[in-house]
């Protein structure tokens, strides 16, 4: 009969097999992790996205609006970073940008100061724009919601001495050549201090509009006010997300709003990738730059 016992250079063999397998898979997770931690995080891509609006005039065919979301200005997100990305913004050539918050990482406000020169860096012609994040509220987890009011203040003061004009539950409009584009802007949703009827309370709703809303989640609250587009963040896109699985994981409640374009009959809402990240690792879910074209509804 043969010998039903393994050998010992096949003992051998198995055991160096094993090894061979455990060291490789080593290096490919320390590679993947490198590749999210060093390059990934940093690699921004610029999206192109139409615009739609309805009754939207001339003078507004074929203007940029330009969304940056979520800097996290901080360590996952060091200044020479967000300025290289800022510039490239500007590059851009936008003639509207709006900003849909989280600023400040973790409630740390020590970086006032390099928040106001990196947001110098950005102007347009129509105006910079922007409503507040969960960060800067001080409120960065979903399990544990609480707010802080004063630093929000002091965020959006910060904003206002660059020259960001910050929509706290209110709406203004944009004229170019005598027709306006109208911006509602809401505060945000964990804080508790989201209040739409106070942000819609001087809309005008025959006026073309768009929401900055820093969490996806807020949409259910804007249902019944008229808009066109609402534009989000908060996501970071998931930061990691599994080839053929998505995202590991979401801090919203309705994690189909992860990232990208969503239509919703007539209505859209794009869910901005965001700059800065938590911890500093991406995969499979660069940060990006978001550039929306404006064209008329046909």
């Amino acid at each position: 009969m043969p010998n039903a016992h393994p050998t010992v250079g096949q003992t051998m063999l198995t055991r160096r097999g094993l090894l061979r397998a455990a060291a490789g898979g080593l290096a490919a997770g320390l590679g993947a992790l490198t590749y999210a931690r060093f390059v990934e995080a940093r690699w921004v891509c610029v999206e192109q996205v139409a615009m739609d609006l309805p009754h939207l005039a001339p003078a507004w065919e074929g203007l940029r609006l330009v969304q940056l979301s979520d800097l996290h200005l901080g360590t996952p997100a060091p200044a020479d970073y967000l300025r290289a990305q800022l510039q490239r913004a500007q590059h851009l050539r936008p003639d509207l940008i709006v900003l849909t918050g989280d600023f400040i990482h973790a409630a740390d406000l020590r970086r006032a100061p390099a928040l106001v020169d990196l947001l110098r860096e950005l102007s347009a012609p129509l105006g910079v724009f922007a409503v507040l994040g969960n960060h800067d509220f001080g409120n960065f987890t979903p399990r544990h919601r609480s707010r802080s009011v004063a630093l929000a203040s002091r965020v959006g003061g910060v904003l206002a001495e660059a020259g960001v004009r910050v929509l706290r539950n209110e709406s203004c409009l944009v004229e170019r050549d005598g027709a306006a584009l109208q911006l509602v802007g809401v505060d945000d949703l964990w804080s508790g201090q989201c209040d739409p009827q106070q942000a819609f309370q001087s809309a005008d709703a025959y006026v073309p509009t768009i929401v900055l809303a820093h969490n996806p989640d807020t949409l259910p609250h804007l249902s019944a006010w008229p808009w066109d587009w609402v534009l989000c963040g908060h996501t970071h896109g998931g930061q990691v997300r599994i080839p053929l699985y998505g995202a590991v994981v979401l801090p919203v409640d309705n994690p189909r709003f992860d990232a990208g374009l969503f239509r919703l009959g007539q209505r859209s809402v794009y869910v901005n990738r965001g700059l800065g990240s938590l911890h500093g690792v991406r995969f499979n879910c660069r940060p990006e730059i978001t550039v929306f074209t404006l064209t008329g509804r046909k």
